[in-house]
């Protein structure tokens, strides 16, 4: 929860793994404003705030995790390697 001078704003993340490699993000947000008129003002700059971080989030669990080949081979997964050498060689 953030006191701020426009009113007390709470948010919580939630991620939702659809499969192995799609997390859906959710960002609920409440918000306790203390005049009608800021209400109104500052409604799309939170909630461009909230896309922000999602982005930035987002961009940095990318980068966590660079994409490489992997260094051992499981002996179900050798034809596969097998496949894509063949595959690249053609």
């Amino acid at each position: 929860m953030a006191e701020t001078p426009i009113g007390d704003i709470a948010q919580i993340h939630i991620l939702y793994p659809e499969t192995e490699k799609i997390t859906k993000t959710f960002i609920l947000m409440y918000a306790k404003i203390v005049n009608p008129v800021m209400k109104f003002l500052f409604k799309n700059s939170v909630l461009q705030a909230a896309a922000t971080v999602i982005e930035q989030d987002t961009s940095a669990v990318e980068s966590l995790y660079p994409r490489q080949k992997p260094k051992i081979r499981l002996p179900n997964e050798e034809i596969m390697f097998y496949a894509e050498k063949l595959y690249h060689n053609w």
